[in-house]
């Protein structure tokens, strides 16, 4: 087996994991987890476009739901924001300091 082959997923979960912390330094942590569950979103659409798997009324459904929460939770970051402080000082000297590694 070609050990190349896992080169373009780890590609792309290090990007996203990277992106991840970027968003998590500038929303709440709530919030950053409840975005999180946007992966719920993702998946049922892509298996139904890429997959061709039939849509079952449950997965359409909590599919709906999931995306109503992660809208709520969006608005009210947007909404309730407390000024320029949004954002833990101490993950930001972390992520400094990991780049100066």
């Amino acid at each position: 087996m070609n050990r190349f082959y896992f080169f373009i997923p780890a590609f792309f979960d290090l990007l996203t994991s990277t992106m991840q912390f970027v968003a998590f330094n500038f929303i709440s942590t709530s919030a950053y987890q409840m975005m999180k569950g946007g992966s719920i979103i993702t998946t049922f659409l892509f298996s139904v476009t890429f997959l061709k798997q039939p849509v079952i009324r449950k997965q359409l459904v909590g599919s709906i739901l999931a995306f109503i929460g992660i809208f709520i939770v969006g608005l009210a970051n947007t909404v309730f924001t407390e000024g320029a402080s949004s954002g833990d000082g101490n993950v930001n000297n972390i992520y400094i300091f990991s780049l100066w590694r």
